[in-house]
């Protein structure tokens, strides 16, 4: 930050859909909405590494996806801080490259309402025989499938963090009642009944429907 301003690096990964791709034309979108903040960033907005060796040194921020985590661990000094364009982290471990100072932060919680509505409707279509008519339609069969409403159905969502919250509410708010597990046990407004994971084998008996949100640590592998 020797210019009195905080340089921000930002990385772009072509091999990533277009929705992640930080572009000019969506930085300088943001940057019109927030004048005040962008007036004290130096910006680099990168693709694919382009301009990252020549920018890796002089960093305080770094945003993107996947870096040369070496380079950050041997050549970043000034470095406060790495954002992830994204919820997992598990392709940065182990975070031996990151320099002490350095904070790492992700793109946690906002996915949430969209999960929420994606899980909800996943749920619809299970109710509903989607998959058993989508299979009869490439078929070219006509197949009737008949099915209750979802109201009063239950579903057990694993792993009720930000996401699996959002399923919840919209499961509790179309009449279902909602099982959850999390670590912690605790409550949440749209969980009828909140356990910790040993409740597992209790709780899927009685589930019409199963939603994952747990996150993808060593504890849930192979779940």
């Amino acid at each position: 930050m020797r210019s009195g301003k905080i340089n921000l690096y930002v990385e772009s990964l072509t091999r990533q859909p277009p929705v992640f791709h930080i572009t000019p034309e969506r930085y300088a979108r943001v940057a019109a909405r927030l004048p005040e903040i962008a007036s004290r960033i130096e910006p680099v907005l990168s693709f694919d590494g382009e301009k990252f060796a020549a920018n890796v040194a002089k960093a305080d921020v770094i945003v993107g996806w996947d870096f040369d985590r070496q380079a950050i661990r041997a050549q970043a000094e000034n470095l406060a801080l790495v954002h992830i364009t994204g919820a997992g982290l598990d392709h940065l471990r182990p975070f031996d490259w990151l320099p002490p100072k350095a904070k790492l932060t992700n793109n946690s919680g906002v996915h949430g309402e969209k999960a929420g509505e994606f899980a909800f409707m996943s749920v619809l279509m299970l109710n509903n025989h989607m998959p058993q008519l989508i299979h009869s339609q490439a078929a070219r069969k006509w197949d009737r499938a008949f099915a209750s409403i979802s109201t009063g159905k239950t579903l057990l969502i694993i792993g009720v963090g930000h996401m699996g919250a959002e399923a919840a509410r919209y499961a509790h708010r179309n009449g279902l009642h909602v099982l959850g597990i999390r670590r912690s046990g605790k409550a949440n407004r749209y969980v009828h009944e909140m356990g910790t994971p040993d409740r597992l084998h209790d709780f899927l008996p009685r589930a019409d429907f199963v939603v994952v949100t747990a996150p993808a640590v060593e504890e849930t592998k192979h779940l």
